[in-house]
């Protein structure tokens, strides 16, 4: 935790405010194909180094081989795999000439406010790090890692948090199931990108899903804990929005929470 002496809207500056940040790295896409895509690259960088003395190549990369360079390459491959050349667990694997683009996409860094929420911040913390093991109602590993951002909506929120069912319909508080309100937390304001709240299914309903703004939402005020704001990593928030943002939230692309701790 790092003490900062600013003040909220209803206190004094007379004590510092407690502050913790966390980080949550996000990823995009499905992992096996992203294994499968760096896989392809891989091999094909293996063929290139082995045509290169044939052909006269220099020494390159595939990204650098020109059309008919690239069709010898293809055809070298599928060669070899009629021949039995290849291992078994390469056989079928699409050669990639240009390699795959980042499965991490950036780092979210969030500053928790323990000041007037120290319930949800404590319980956003734990589940950053994972140190509560598994959940007393579900069972569960209660942590945040891997769990989807099964809710992107255009100009709202991207949501996540439900590492029961993945879905926006599961989830735990480290304290056990729900945990309720804290009112001075409720007077926070929704007033521009990055503001971290619990999602919840009414009055103290909160568990583990949380949801990040992507601009301005006063509807939101009043109604959810606000228990922290992105202080690094808006442009991932933007990426998520232009890509994987729909109207009614159902995400055009997967965003997962990749890893996550405190700083």
């Amino acid at each position: 935790p790092v003490s900062n002496r600013r003040c909220s809207t209803s206190s004094s500056c007379t004590e510092p405010l407690r502050m913790s940040r966390v980080y949550v790295e996000v990823s995009r896409g499905d992992r096996h194909e992203y294994e499968q895509q760096q896989r392809g690259y891989r091999l094909a960088q293996e063929t290139v180094d082995a045509l290169s003395p044939i052909y006269g190549w220099d020494r390159c990369h595939p990204e650098q081989l020109d059309d008919e360079q690239r069709q010898i390459l293809q055809e070298a491959w599928e060669r070899r795999g009629r021949n039995q050349g290849n291992d078994v667990a390469d056989r079928g694997v699409q050669l990639r000439c240009d390699p795959p683009p980042p499965f991490v996409v950036g780092r979210i860094v969030i500053e928790t406010r323990d000041d007037v929420a120290p319930k949800a911040s404590r319980n956003f913390r734990s589940l950053v790090t994972g140190d509560k093991g598994k959940g007393k109602t579900t069972g569960k590993p209660l942590h945040y890692r891997g769990c989807r951002f099964f809710r992107v909506e255009k100009g709202f929120v991207c949501q996540t948090g439900d590492f029961v069912n993945d879905d926006g319909t599961g989830g735990e508080s480290i304290y056990g199931g729900k945990f309720n309100d804290e009112k001075a937390a409720l007077k926070l304001k929704h007033a521009s990108a990055g503001v971290v709240g619990m999602a919840n299914s009414g009055k103290n309903s909160n568990t583990s899903q949380f949801y990040i703004t992507f601009g301005a939402c006063p509807q939101l005020d009043g109604k959810h804990v606000v228990f922290g704001q992105v202080v690094d990593g808006l442009d991932v928030l933007e990426l998520m929005e232009a890509t994987g943002a729909s109207e009614d939230g159902a995400p055009r692309e997967i965003f997962q929470v990749e890893n996550c701790g405190i700083l």
